[in-house]
């Protein structure tokens, strides 16, 4: 995890694994939220700070992704 303190330092976008999020967020056990693309759970880094994991519904998320690559094209915007 020193690579993770080093980033946040450096204010930098950090990648997490999935296996990583489940440890942070005690396997998705909170749940704080959610919307009609995702859900958000309660967890805490290794150094104790709160955070919130949003996790996109994946289903969804092709849809929106086939709509703006596969579609750009056709859609009309007024």
């Amino acid at each position: 995890m020193a690579y993770f303190f080093e980033d946040i330092q450096k204010e930098r976008p950090v990648r997490f694994n999935f296996q990583q999020l489940r440890t942070f967020t005690w396997n998705y056990a909170h749940k704080v939220g959610s919307g009609g693309f995702s859900v958000a759970y309660k967890g805490r880094f290794p150094n104790g700070v709160a955070v919130a994991v949003k996790v996109l519904n994946t289903t969804l998320a092709k849809a929106l992704r086939y709509l703006h690559e596969e579609c750009a094209q056709r859609i009309i915007h007024y």
